[in-house]
């Protein structure tokens, strides 16, 4: 039945050709400018962030992900600028890899706002090699996949803005500005709107709840998380990612833990359910520089 249901959501993937969705991390709250580039930090020092995801574990040639976030921020200019790499495995035949330069304005509206507004431009290169697709059913046609490998380059622009004091963070951003409609793989715009909290529950111990939702043509995602810091060095919590389109069929529950030493974070989420119902494990691993 598993293998059945893996099968059932790699096609499905797979028919999703000509619609680019972007892949939601449950651990993106660490390094936003992936998904908004207002969100490259305010504070002095060189950031670099890298994330690992592989998904549908125990399914040949599964989706794998890396993405590679650069962030440094002048005091000075109260700007910070920085750099996203996102190479994205979709299957044994199709991939999709994103490279973004980023750049944010920081207003201090008062002394416990700032607000930060952000726009980020680069490029999408997307293949599909139909010798390497090996997954067919009775519906496939000529018209659903190109019958030729494929590999287009297109211009890829994002606008973001958040809003955030001590203890709470707003955010707001649309990706892939521009949509190409005269290319075989069509990236979809993208909305995001997000909030998130941190408060002392106790003493070394803080809650940080938060929100995001994600919506993209008939697409909807949405993130419901809590975590837990001890100290600012330890942190566990959970994600609640309810199907918003088939009921609850796809619905995905995931576990995360971390640790911070000085300057250096590492942390681990596992992932379970989703559409296969199936398992998906997630690394990051971050450093900060000149901090």
């Amino acid at each position: 039945m598993k293998k059945f249901l893996l099968t059932i959501a790699c096609l499905a993937m797979c028919c999703a050709l000509f619609s680019q969705h972007d892949i939601m991390f449950s651990q993106q709250f660490f390094s936003r400018i992936n998904k908004n580039p207002a969100g490259t930090g305010n504070y002095e020092g060189i950031d670099l962030f890298l994330v690992g995801r592989l998904q549908f574990v125990g399914m040949d040639n599964s989706p794998r992900t890396l993405l590679l976030n650069g962030t440094g921020y002048s005091e000075k200019y109260k700007s910070s600028v920085g750099l996203s790499i996102l190479s994205d495995k979709v299957s044994i035949a199709k991939r999709n890899d994103n490279f973004k330069l980023v750049y944010a304005y920081h207003i201090d509206l008062s002394d416990n706002y700032l607000l930060s507004l952000g726009v980020s431009g680069g490029v999408n290169n997307f293949s599909f090699n139909p010798s390497k697709h090996t997954i067919r059913d009775e519906g496939e046609t000529s018209e659903t996949y190109p019958q030729e490998k494929v590999s287009e380059l297109d211009a890829d622009f994002d606008f973001g803005a958040e809003l955030a004091n001590e203890h709470l963070l707003f955010g707001a951003s649309v990706k892939h500005i521009l949509e190409n409609e005269q290319t075989t793989f069509s990236n979809m715009r993208h909305f995001y709107l997000y909030g998130r909290g941190y408060f002392p529950v106790a003493e070394n111990l803080d809650l940080a709840p938060a929100l995001i939702f994600m919506c993209a043509d008939d697409v909807a995602e949405l993130d419901i998380n809590a975590m837990l810091f001890y100290k600012r060095m330890l942190w566990g919590g959970l994600t609640y990612r309810p199907d918003m389109k088939d009921g609850f069929k796809g619905t995905a529950v995931a576990g995360q833990i971390g640790i911070e030493y000085k300057n250096m974070r590492v942390g681990y989420c596992l992932e379970i359910g989703g559409r296969a119902s199936s398992t998906s494990h997630e690394l990051i691993l971050s450093v900060g520089l000149g901090k």
